[in-house]
C-alpha cells in the first residue's frame, strides 16, 4: 500500500505569536506598585505595531470606623418613660382647664339660685302700678282730657296683681327650696370632680340640668303676672305720649281753644316755597291742626364761628282739622343722610297755605296719616274725658227734697246743639264753608269775625 503525501498549501502555517513583554519598575520612594502595561507587538503579515492595551487602575479601599450599635432594651425603656410621663402632664392639663371653665360656669348660674332678680322683679311691678295711678292724676291735674278708661284700667290692673303676688310668691318659695338642694349636692360634686378627673363629665351634666331647671323656675314666677306687666307697660308708654304732649302745650307760644285738648305732637320740618326747611312742632288737637316754629338761628358770625343765635318760636299756621286732606306720603332716604317720612296735606278753612310738605322728625307719616283721619271721624271723642260741670254755690246749699217725685224724676234733657251760621250777621252775605273744629270764620265781604258754638 503506497502513501500518498498531500503537500501543504503556502500560507497555511501561521507564525507564533510573542507575548508582549512586561516592564515593570517598583519605585523605592512611593513603595507601590505601578500597573502592569503591555508593550506594543507587530502584526507578523503586515509588519505595523499595534497598540498595547492599558489595564484599569484598582482604587484603593479606605476603612470607615464602624458605629457602636446601642442596645434596644435601653432605648424602648427611655422613650417609654418619657412619653409616660408626657401623656399624665397632658391629662393633668387638660382636667384643670375643664374644671376651671366649669366652676366659672357654675358660678354664674349658681348666682341666681336665690331668684333675687325674681323679688325684685314683683316689687317693680308694684310700683309701676303706682306711679302709673300717680301719672293720670297729674295729667288731669294738668288739663289732659283723653284717656277715659286708665283710671278703670290701672284699677282693674292692681286687684289682679294682688291675687297674682300671693300666688307668685308662694311658687317662688318652693323653687327656691329646690334649687337651695340641688346647690349644695352639685357644689360637693365639683368638689369630688376637682380630686377624681373622672367625675368631670358627670358635674358637667349636672350644672347643664341645673341651668334648665333654674330658667323653667324663672318662667314659672314671671307668667303667673306677664298679662299685667305688659298691660302695664302698654298703658306707660301711652301716658308717656301724653306727658309730652301737655308739656308741648304749656310750652307752646299759643293757647287752645276753651274746649281743644291735644292728642298728639311730634318734632317736623316744613318745606315753604322760598325759604330753607323750618324746624319746629307739629300740634294734632281734637279741631285743629297746627305747626309752630321752633328754631335756633344764627344773629351773629364772626368769620366761621357762630357767636350769637337766639330761639325763634311762633305759630306760622293751622287748619281745622275737618279741612284736611292727605294727599301723599313719602319715605325718602339719601346718600348719608337720615330717612325723611314726608307727608304731603292739602289745608283749608284756615290760615295755612293750600298744601304744604312736612319731614316728621322720629315719628311715621303712615301714623300720622291715621291720627289725622281718626281725629276727622270723630273717634277720639269716645276717649274723651267728660268733666262734671261744676255745682253753683246756690245749689250747694239748697235744701235736697226728700219726696217722692223729686228722687224719681228723671235728669233734664240736654240743651240741643245751636245750628251753624250760614250767613253773615252783619251783612248777609254768605258764610265760607265751615269744616269741623273750626271755632270762628271771618266773613269774606266785611271782614266780620262770627263766633261758631
Amino acid at each position: 500500500m503506497t502513501k500518498k503525501t498531500i503537500p501543504s498549501k503556502p500560507g497555511r502555517d501561521k507564525p507564533k505569536t510573542q507575548s508582549p513583554t512586561i516592564h515593570s519598575s517598583i519605585s523605592s520612594s512611593q513603595s507601590q506598585k505601578k500597573p502592569l502595561t503591555p508593550s506594543p507587538s507587530r502584526d507578523i503579515k503586515s509588519g505595523e505595531s499595534q497598540p498595547a492595551r492599558t489595564v484599569p487602575e484598582i482604587p484603593s479601599i479606605t476603612r470607615r470606623p464602624v458605629p457602636m450599635q446601642p442596645v434596644p432594651g435601653q432605648i424602648s425603656g427611655v422613650a417609654g418613660a418619657a412619653g409616660a410621663m408626657g401623656a399624665a402632664q397632658a391629662q393633668a392639663a387638660e382636667h384643670e382647664s375643664r374644671m376651671a371653665f366649669l366652676n366659672s360656669r357654675w358660678n354664674s348660674v349658681a348666682g341666681r339660685a336665690s331668684l333675687a332678680s325674681l323679688y325684685s322683679g314683683m316689687d317693680a311691678m308694684a310700683n309701676q302700678l303706682n306711679r302709673l295711678m300717680t301719672g293720670v292724676s297729674d295729667l288731669r291735674a294738668r288739663g289732659y282730657r283723653y284717656g277715659r278708661t286708665w283710671e278703670d284700667q290701672i284699677a282693674s290692673l292692681q286687684g289682679e296683681w294682688a291675687r297674682q303676688r300671693e300666688e307668685a310668691t308662694r311658687i317662688l318659695e318652693d323653687e327656691r327650696r329646690n334649687l337651695d338642694t340641688a346647690t349644695y349636692d352639685i357644689q360637693n360634686l365639683l368638689n369630688r370632680a376637682a380630686r377624681e378627673p373622672g367625675l368631670v363629665t358627670a358635674a358637667d351634666s349636672r350644672v347643664g340640668d341645673f341651668e334648665r331647671n333654674l330658667s323653667a323656675a324663672e318662667q314659672r314666677v314671671n307668667g303667673v303676672y306677664a298679662s299685667t306687666s305688659r298691660s302695664a307697660a302698654e298703658l306707660s308708654l301711652e301716658l308717656t305720649e301724653a306727658e309730652t304732649v301737655v308739656e308741648a302745650l304749656e310750652s307752646a307760644s299759643f293757647q287752645l281753644f276753651p274746649e281743644e285738648s291735644g292728642l298728639h305732637v311730634c318734632e317736623a320740618e316744613w318745606f315753604a316755597r322760598g325759604t330753607d326747611a323750618l324746624e319746629g312742632m307739629l300740634f294734632l288737637t281734637d279741631s285743629r291742626l297746627l305747626f309752630e316754629q321752633r328754631q335756633e338761628v344764627v344773629t351773629k358770625k364772626v368769620l366761621f364761628f357762630k357767636t350769637e343765635k337766639k330761639m325763634e318760636q311762633e305759630l306760622l299756621w293751622y287748619a281745622p282739622i275737618g279741612g284736611i286732606e292727605v294727599v301723599g306720603m313719602e319715605d325718602k332716604k339719601e346718600l348719608l343722610k337720615a330717612r325723611k317720612e314726608l307727608l304731603i296735606l292739602r289745608l283749608e278753612g284756615g290760615d295755612a297755605p293750600q298744601e304744604v310738605t312736612l319731614n316728621l322728625v322720629n315719628a311715621r307719616n303712615e301714623d300720622w296719616a291715621r291720627l289725622i283721619k281718626r281725629a276727622k271721624e270723630g273717634q277720639f271723642d269716645f276717649e274723651r274725658v267728660e268733666a262734671a260741670p261744676p255745682v253753683a254755690a246756690a245749689d250747694a246749699e239748697a235744701p235736697v227734697s226728700q219726696t217722692p217725685d223729686a228722687q224719681t224724676a228723671p235728669a233734664p234733657a240736654p240743651a240741643a246743639e245751636a245750628p251753624l251760621p250760614t250767613k253773615c250777621p252783619s251783612c248777609g252775605a254768605a258764610l265760607p264753608t265751615i269744616y269741623k273744629g273750626m271755632r270762628e270764620i271771618r266773613c269774606a265781604y266785611c271782614d266780620t269775625l262770627v263766633r261758631l258754638g
